[in-house]
């Protein structure tokens, strides 16, 4: 995702960082934002309501802005849960990526 465009707005005091297809809220303090957000993906197969595959993926993402530049951290976490009797084993990975972009001028 380093790569990705996205953006940035606030409602009340809750900022939002927003991909077009997931939006995650967050804090400003000063120059420096912190995002964080979590998805789930529950499967249900084989027929029997009690196996399941479960998707989770945790991302943050944190900022700094100093002029027209943005340097931060994206750190995404993926865990894979099977429950029942038809499941193998889970898995769970982590991502991170640097963060380095300019700010478009008007």
């Amino acid at each position: 995702m380093a790569s990705s465009a996205f953006a940035l707005y606030r409602v009340a005091d809750v900022y939002y960082m927003d991909f077009g297809n997931r939006a995650i809220s967050g804090t400003k303090d000063g120059s420096e934002f912190r995002f964080s957000g979590e998805t789930i993906d529950i499967d249900f197969f084989g027929g029997d309501s009690e196996n399941r595959i479960e998707d989770r993926e945790e991302l943050t993402v944190t900022f700094t802005v100093s002029g027209a530049s943005i340097i931060g951290r994206q750190v995404s976490e993926s865990t894979t849960t099977c429950t029942g009797a038809d499941c193998d084993d889970s898995r769970s990975e982590e991502h991170t990526s640097e963060l380095q972009s300019q700010v478009p001028s008007r």
